[in-house]
């Protein structure tokens, strides 16, 4: 049957190691830069380490500077935006709702990361996702969050471009800050009116 958000999306999984946070940055850098080269033009992140580490930078630069749009998780600590999705600059940064668009914010040490860096929230609490060894069953947090702000992405990307967007004026094609655009313009101003550091 079919299932998600975008159902006729190639996906490619590109798995990284968590063995130490380093190590951890290197992998998903180099998780990136395979990406990239492969010729994706959205790369989605459903992990992050805490520090801002130079060979994650330069991977996230490496792919906006070839027009690809890296959407990742914002983090579940109840704190400051993770990487790479802090880089405000490269890349989307997503947090996680309720059913109800609050902020998913159980307590204690976790919660959808917050601050300035962030650009979307999608829904993150009981969200039908597979698990080990076969099956499916209820996820949360950000990681399953990340994926339906990418899967929209994906949709418009492959959609007829829509004029009011064709900020280049190529016609047919959608180019990454057009689709970004699209995706701002959709959105739901959550919170406060305008942006804030929680929606």
């Amino acid at each position: 049957g079919v299932i998600g958000t975008a159902p006729k999306t190639k996906i490619y999984a590109i798995r990284y190691r968590y063995v130490r946070e380093w190590g951890a940055a290197e992998t998903i850098a180099k998780g990136i830069r395979w990406a990239v080269d492969q010729g994706m033009p959205i790369i989605s992140i459903s992990g992050g380490v805490h520090g801002n580490y130079s060979n994650l930078y330069s991977a996230c630069k490496y792919a906006y500077d070839r027009q690809r749009l890296i959407i990742a998780a914002a983090g579940n600590e109840n704190s400051s935006i993770s990487y790479p999705a802090a880089y405000d600059e490269y890349v989307v940064a997503v947090g996680a709702v309720y059913p109800n668009d609050t902020r998913w914010n159980p307590g204690f040490d976790e919660g959808s990361n917050f601050g300035p860096e962030l650009d979307f929230v999608a829904p993150g609490v009981d969200i039908n996702s597979t698990v080990l060894n076969g099956g499916y069953g209820l996820k949360y947090g950000t990681s399953v969050a990340c994926p339906h702000v990418a899967a929209v992405a994906a949709l418009i990307w492959s959609s007829k471009i829509d004029q009011e967007y064709d900020f280049y004026r190529d016609n047919d094609l959608w180019d990454r800050d057009e689709v970004l655009a699209k995706l701002h313009h959709l959105a739901l101003d959550l919170g406060p009116p305008g942006k804030d550091n929680e929606y």
